[in-house]
């Protein structure tokens, strides 16, 4: 069925298996800028995504796109069409009769631009990340593809399975591997969505790249009474720790139940059984499923014991966008007898930065880890080393079966390639210089503001007057929420709060529990405060925040008119109100203060005007706070890439001289 003895070397990005696209030049930002005007009226996220992906799909097939776009004044044919295709492929979309016709038909324009310099099937792609919201519910980074696809070696003309297929963005990947590899190959594709509306997004994208499929829907894709045919080949890249209702006791799992707090090995227990006897699968799933104990601990053995898990590939951190969550790809066996050892891969200390929080594989390190998993296949020998290891089955039984491969191999000093370090170390050193300078430009308008300091006139003291913040502002506590791994709203919770400011990656809930929570969103100049563990904590809601909802953790401050949300903001910051945060606190272990004694707190409140400068001269301040923390992280970023060759000792052999120009 298969050839091991295939050069293993991944399937190049120029022969578009996943293109590494980016936004072009300005498109993001325009993007972004259309969709605001839908946001400002109200309209939910997940109804704008589909909205922007219909337009893509039709782009990529509809003949009449010119005439959709020609004219932003008259939006009925725009709307008749989107409509029309819409129900066609059973999406939601927002009701586009309510919507402004300028702002639908602005919308309708950047994403003709945007397919016209990206080509349909990138553009869907890109339109994927930036609703993804760093969730890998829709992307699956183009790194993690090529490996699952490659390892897995299909038959050009068998079947590949996805069970969860996200956006479908692995099918994709198959069908143009396959194609590479042979012009007259006839594969299958089958996948299954979790929702309807997921099934209508794949479906879009598969068109749109031309590869067929079934498409089958499984809200409940463990339902042992349900038929599950099984694949010579699958894929899958399913939601990370997602609560499932309770298993049923009817229900009889090969390996045993899997906990209730997340369904990672039911996952894993479902796919090994999908398999046909000599057949292959690539898994991605948590590096905390390598070690768990418990219930997952007692699966994993049973697994191993059976011979199920062939290799782990451990990767690193941050190849997700706007997400630091680490994972691990699982090459899966159908059920049988236990294997002499199993293959495991440590790369997490591979990959370069290609932006300030993430990393990509090289196509290098691609190659060198297929090579490991094709030799081991062929029965050579592992050249063991601190990278890759077969660990044979009775050290993994007195491991208690963990599968990390950190806790399997010997760390000992890699060898750098001296070119790519180079390369690697020029980049975070230009990285550090600019963040150097931008902190030294902060710096200079601190300075000429220090000096402009006594030239700033205030109003009489007279003029101020002392209020309470419950008399200046509409104060409301969060309310309970449910993380949903599949949602759309992104949840600020106290986490997610310093100084001063909103940072993630959040939590999020899905479409009808913010629909329930409407009265807990947020809108910009909106200011909150957290109430429990760490109180006082503050930050200003900016626009792109709008429409977030925030936890049952914070308290929402929405100022009234004659009050400078900056101003407040500051003002909350303040060392002496946040001792009046302090004194005002109840409880022992964890300290908590509530919304009623948060209308107390006092207020020393000048004239708007002053409010205003006030709060403009501060703001000056924050700023050179962020920018020297952007110094202080690119700092460490450029140490930890000195590290490895530091240590290596194989010093003489790089020229480090390279980058002194550059400061």
């Amino acid at each position: 069925m298969r050839d091991d003895k295939t050069d293993y070397k991944h399937t190049k990005y120029e022969s578009n298996l996943v293109p590494d696209v980016v936004w072009p030049p300005g498109r993001e930002t325009a993007v972004r800028h259309a969709l605001d005007g839908l946001v400002s009226m109200g309209n939910e996220f997940g109804s704008l995504r589909n909205l922007t992906l219909c337009m893509i799909y039709m782009h990529a097939g509809e003949k009449s796109w010119t005439e959709i776009t020609s004219d932003r004044n008259h939006p009925a044919y725009t709307i008749e069409q989107l409509q029309n295709t819409a129900n066609g492929l059973e999406l939601p979309l927002p009701n586009l009769h309510h919507l402004d016709a300028g702002t639908l038909s602005d919308l309708a324009l950047e994403i003709k631009k945007l397919v016209e310099k990206s080509g349909s099937g990138n553009a869907f792609q890109l339109a994927l990340e930036m609703f993804d919201r760093g969730q890998g519910v829709y992307y699956t980074p183009r790194s993690i593809v090529s490996l699952m696809v490659d390892s897995i070696r299909a038959d050009p003309n068998s079947t590949i399975y996805d069970p969860v297929c996200g956006a479908g963005e692995l099918l994709v990947a198959a069908a143009r591997s396959l194609d590479t590899r042979d012009t007259a190959a006839s594969p299958k594709f089958r996948s299954t969505a979790l929702t309807e509306e997921l099934k209508s997004i794949v479906r879009m994208n598969l068109e749109i790249n031309n590869v067929r499929a079934e498409i089958d829907v499984s809200p409940t894709p463990f339902d042992r009474n349900a038929a599950h045919p099984k694949y010579p080949y699958i894929l899958a890249n399913p939601p990370f720790n997602m609560k499932y209702p309770n298993w049923s006791s009817e229900q009889s799992w090969r390996y045993g139940n899997p906990p209730r707090h997340n369904g990672n090995y039911a996952w894993l227990q479902r796919i090994v059984e999908n398999l046909t006897k000599d057949g292959r699968a690539a898994v991605v799933m948590p590096n905390n499923t390598l070690h768990s104990g418990g219930l997952e601990q007692k699966i994993r053995a049973a697994m191993i014991e059976d011979g199920c898990i062939e290799a782990i590939i451990a990767l690193p951190g941050k190849l997700f966008r706007k997400t630091r969550v680490a994972v691990s790809i699982w090459l899966l066996k159908p059920p049988g007898s236990a294997l002499d050892d199993i293959l495991l891969i440590d790369a997490t200390s591979s990959g370069r930065k290609v932006e300030r929080t993430q990393r990509a594989l090289e196509d290098s390190e691609l190659d060198d880890i297929l090579r490991i998993v094709a030799d081991r296949r062929a029965g050579k020998s592992i050249d063991e080393n601190a990278s890759a290891k077969s660990v044979s089955l009775e050290e993994i039984r007195r491991s208690e079966y963990n599968l990390s491969p950190a806790v399997h191999l010997t760390p000992i000093s890699p060898r750098v390639d001296g070119s790519r370090f180079e390369l690697s170390l020029q980049r975070s050193a230009e990285q550090l210089r600019n963040a150097v300078l931008g902190a030294s430009r902060k710096d200079l308008i601190v300075a000429e503001l220090m000096h402009g300091l006594n030239e700033i006139k205030l109003s009489a003291r007279g003029s101020w007057t002392n209020v309470a913040l419950g008399d200046i502002s509409e104060i409301t506590p969060g309310a309970p929420t449910s993380d949903h791994p599949n949602g759309g709203t992104p949840v600020v919770k106290p986490k997610n709060i310093s100084s001063g400011r909103i940072h993630g990656p959040t939590d999020y809930v899905d479409y009808k529990q913010a629909e329930r929570r409407s009265d807990y969103r947020i809108r910009s100049d909106d200011i909150l405060c957290s109430r429990t563990g760490t109180i006082g904590k503050i930050a200003l809601v900016t626009a792109d925040q709008d429409g977030w909802v925030f936890g049952t953790g914070l308290i929402r401050i929405r100022p009234t008119a004659i009050v400078d949300p900056l101003y407040l903001t500051l003002y909350l910051i303040n060392p002496h109100i946040q001792d009046w945060f302090a004194r005002n606190a109840s409880g022992a272990a964890i300290q908590s203060i509530n919304a009623k004694t948060l209308t107390t707190l006092p207020i020393q409140l000048p004239p708007l005007s002053d409010q205003k400068a006030i709060g403009r001269a501060l703001a000056k301040f924050d700023e050179m706070i962020a920018a020297h923390d952007q110094v202080l992280r690119e700092t460490v970023e450029l140490r930890d890439t000195l590290l490895p060759i530091l240590f290596s000792g194989e010093l003489d052999t790089i020229r480090l001289d390279s980058t002194e120009d550059r400061f």
